[in-house]
């Protein structure tokens, strides 16, 4: 994920195939992600929390992917 982005037209049409997408916190992408889509949004630079993501996004599985 981004550290800052305005809006990321890549994360947006992702979602309108139904992927999930990983979005950091300090992109305008946050409060699109869980309400139009599939994925998380997750705390800017916190690798730990990037790795676990994409290894739920990988397995299938996740409440919040």
């Amino acid at each position: 994920p981004a550290w800052s982005d305005g809006f990321g037209y890549a994360p947006a049409e992702a979602m309108a195939c139904g992927t999930p997408v990983l979005v950091s916190d300090a992109t305008g992408m946050r409060d699109l992600v869980g309400v139009a889509g599939p994925g998380a949004v997750l705390p800017t630079g916190d690798v730990d929390a990037l790795a676990a993501a994409i290894d739920a996004a990988y397995r299938g599985g996740s409440s919040s992917l």
